[in-house]
C-alpha cells in the first residue's frame, strides 16, 4: 500500500514537472525571464515577438516574419524598399517612436507608423539616401550606443550617417534605479545575475516546476509585491555585487544621455560616420501649455499616469534642451509642433502618422542643410 502511494506521488510529481517544462517552454518570454501574458493576435501578429538579450535588454525574434514592413528585417535592422544605391545609407536609432516593427491600427483607420518609414520615402523620391532602421522599443541612449557598436561590427556596409531621435527614454524616473546605478548594463542583465545559477551554485532540482510557479506568481500577484528590482535588493548576494560592481553615484539620467550621446558621436566619427541626434517632441512639455493643440491630443494628456511624470518630464527636458544647444550635432525639435492644431499623437508619448511625417520632413531638411544628402 505504502509502495503504491509513493509510486503514485512520484508519477504525479514527474508528470507535473514534464507538463510544466512544456508549458514554460511554449509560453516563456525570454525578454524578462518570466511568463508574460501574450498579446492578442490583432495587436501582436508576428511583429512583436522578443528574445532576451544580455547587452540590449531584449531584441526581436527574427524567426517571426513581420509582413507589415515595406522591405525586410534582418538581425534587428529593417531594410526598407528603396531603389537608390547603397552609397548613402542612413541608420536610424531610437526607442518606440523610431521602432519600425510596431503597428497598431486604431478604430478610425489611422495607423501608427514611424518617421524612418517616411524619411525613406522622401529619400527615394527626392534624394540619394536610403534608410535602414535600428530603432527598438524602450531603448535609451545607452542601448542606442550599444546598437551603434553592434552595427559597426556586423553590418555588411557601414552607414554614412547615423540619426538618433531620443530624449524621452532618458527622462528622470523612466528607467529602473538600477539602470542608473549600473549604467553600462540593462536591468535584465542585472536581474540575471541574481535570478540565474552561478558556476558554484548547486543544481536546482525540478527547475520547470519552480519556473512555472514563478510565472504563476508573476501573473497573478500585484507587480508592486513582485518587483524584480525589489527582489535584487533583498537577495543575499546583492551586497557582494554592490560592493564589487562599479557604480554611478553622480550622474542622473540626463547626464547619462549626454555621456552616451557623446560616446556615440565619437565612435561614429572614428569610422567616418556622421552622427546626429534630434531631441524628440512629446506631449506634456510646459512649452505647449499656453498654445492651442487638438482636442484629441489634449484628451491624451489625461492618460498620463501621474503629475510626477510631468514634473520629471519637464525637469529633464529643460536640462536636455540646454545640453543639446551646446552640441553641434544635436538638434532640438521638441517644439516642432507649436502652432499646429491637428491631431499629432497616437498616445501621450508617441506620434501618429502625421506627427511622424512632420518629424521626417524636419530631419530631411536638416540633412539637406548640412549637405549630407543631395
Amino acid at each position: 500500500m505504502i509502495k503504491k502511494i509513493i509510486i503514485s506521488v512520484l508519477l504525479i510529481f514527474f508528470s507535473v514537472e514534464i507538463l510544466s517544462y512544456l508549458y514554460y517552454d511554449f509560453y516563456h518570454n525570454e525578454s524578462n525571464g518570466f511568463l508574460i501574458k501574450r498579446q492578442n493576435k490583432v495587436e501582436r501578429e508576428d511583429c512583436q515577438q522578443f528574445l532576451f538579450d544580455y547587452g540590449l535588454n531584449f531584441i526581436y525574434n527574427d524567426k517571426y516574419k513581420c509582413d507589415k514592413i515595406e522591405g525586410y528585417h534582418k538581425e534587428n535592422i529593417i531594410y526598407y524598399d528603396n531603389n537608390n544605391n547603397d552609397d548613402n545609407i542612413i541608420l536610424t536609432l531610437g526607442g518606440s517612436t523610431t521602432n519600425g516593427r510596431y503597428f497598431q491600427r486604431k478604430e478610425n483607420g489611422d495607423e501608427y507608423i514611424m518617421w524612418p518609414f517616411f524619411l525613406n520615402k522622401r529619400c527615394e523620391k527626392n534624394s540619394n539616401c536610403k534608410i535602414i532602421n535600428g530603432g527598438h522599443p524602450a531603448y535609451s541612449s545607452r542601448d542606442e550606443r550599444k546598437k551603434l557598436i553592434r552595427s559597426i561590427l556586423t553590418l555588411e556596409k557601414l552607414p554614412k550617417v547615423v540619426i538618433s531621435l531620443s530624449g524621452i527614454n532618458d527622462v528622470r524616473n523612466i528607467q529602473h534605479s538600477l539602470d542608473i546605478k549600473y549604467p553600462y548594463q540593462p536591468m535584465n542583465s542585472t536581474l540575471l545575475l541574481f535570478e540565474q545559477r552561478s558556476f558554484e551554485q548547486k543544481d536546482i532540482y525540478f527547475p520547470a516546476t519552480l519556473r512555472l510557479l514563478k510565472s504563476i506568481i508573476n501573473f497573478f500577484v500585484n507587480y508592486n509585491f513582485y518587483n524584480p528590482e525589489d527582489r535584487i535588493l533583498a537577495s543575499k548576494v546583492y551586497k557582494d555585487y554592490d560592493l564589487s560592481l562599479p557604480k554611478n553615484l553622480r550622474h542622473d539620467s540626463v547626464d547619462l544621455w549626454f555621456l552616451n550621446t557623446k560616446m556615440s558621436q565619437s565612435i561614429a566619427k572614428e569610422f567616418e560616420i556622421k552622427y546626429l541626434v534630434f531631441l524628440q517632441p512629446t506631449l506634456g512639455l510646459d512649452i505647449y501649455s499656453n498654445t492651442e493643440i487638438s482636442k484629441d491630443d489634449r484628451d491624451k494628456l489625461k492618460n498620463i499616469p501621474s503629475e510626477n511624470y510631468l514634473k520629471d518630464l519637464n525637469f529633464s527636458y529643460d536640462k536636455l534642451k540646454k545640453i543639446c544647444a551646446s552640441l553641434d550635432y544635436c538638434f532640438d525639435i521638441s517644439e516642432i509642433f507649436l502652432g499646429n492644431k491637428e491631431r499629432l499623437y497616437f498616445d501621450y508619448r508617441h506620434t501618429n502618422q502625421l506627427g511622424s511625417k512632420i518629424i521626417a520632413e524636419e530631419i530631411f531638411k536638416t540633412l539637406k542643410m548640412l549637405q549630407y544628402i543631395k
